[in-house]
């Protein structure tokens, strides 16, 4: 599958650190410490939430929390326009206000907004000429390969595009050190379907790797695959040491 597509002049991009929702104004005791929260998809949008994980000082602290506030401000404004707009209309504000935007990180953040409303209105297509896009104009980011791997698996079911997107999608977070724990998480679901239990095994394996410093802005330690998994498909040792895993950073099994 080849990943180089050509798009519109007037989707202009370039790089954000993170793409944040209302739930991630600042960061939480939680993204702090050892546990940040799992996030969780909007339906309206199929935009993440996501915890800011700092911890140290960064001397771009405050110019973070300023771009964080505006594209919260922006997802609040789509969220309106969702309750007021028919979807064309809604598609066509948020393409106006692309041009008129004179801000770059401010119009990838809209960019990233309209692929998401594209998605909401079943135009799959259109959205991912737009993640494509984004992830084109900036090679080393993982955020729009994760949200396309997504789309192929939640709406397309289309799970070798999709596991082909979200393996490419990894070593971006990797290199980034953003999202890593995102796209091992959205590789082991798309496992979870092909039942490739080895990949999910080196996913258990790769997550428990991972410190909380090391990725910076990410998801939290999640084990909703894991609890799924049928009896015998993974290594009992294996399943031992990711329960444990769990427990040590405050996620519990779920009650039977």
């Amino acid at each position: 599958m080849d990943l180089q597509v050509q798009t519109s002049s007037t989707l202009r991009a370039s790089r954000v650190a993170f793409v944040a929702r209302p739930s991630a104004l600042r960061p939480s005791p939680l993204a702090l410490g050892r546990g940040a929260d799992a996030h969780k998809t909007s339906k309206s949008s199929g935009v993440k939430y996501y915890r800011i994980v700092q911890c140290s000082p960064r001397p771009d602290h405050d110019k973070r929390l300023r771009m964080t506030d505006k594209f919260v401000d922006l997802h609040r404004w789509h969220d309106q326009l969702q309750q007021t707009c028919a979807d064309q209309e809604l598609v066509d504000k948020i393409m106006y206000c692309m041009e008129a935007e004179s801000d770059e990180e401010a119009v990838r953040c809209l960019a990233l907004i309209l692929a998401s409303e594209y998605r909401r209105q079943e135009r799959y297509g259109e959205a991912e000429v737009i993640l494509l896009d984004i992830s084109d104009r900036d090679p080393s980011e993982p955020y729009p390969l994760i949200a396309l791997a997504e789309q192929k698996l939640y709406d397309e079911q289309k799970l070798d595009e999709a596991l082909e997107i979200v393996e490419k999608a990894v070593e971006r977070a990797r290199a980034s050190r953003n999202f890593r724990r995102n796209a091992l998480g959205v590789k082991a679901r798309i496992a979870e379907k092909l039942q490739r239990y080895d990949l999910i095994a080196d996913v258990l394996r790769k997550i428990m790797t991972i410190k909380f410093a090391e990725s910076r802005v990410d998801v939290g330690i999640e084990r909703d695959v894991f609890d799924r998994l049928p009896s015998g498909v993974i290594e009992p040792a294996l399943l031992q040491q990711y329960d444990e895993f769990c427990r040590r950073n405050a996620i519990p099994a779920p009650m039977s």
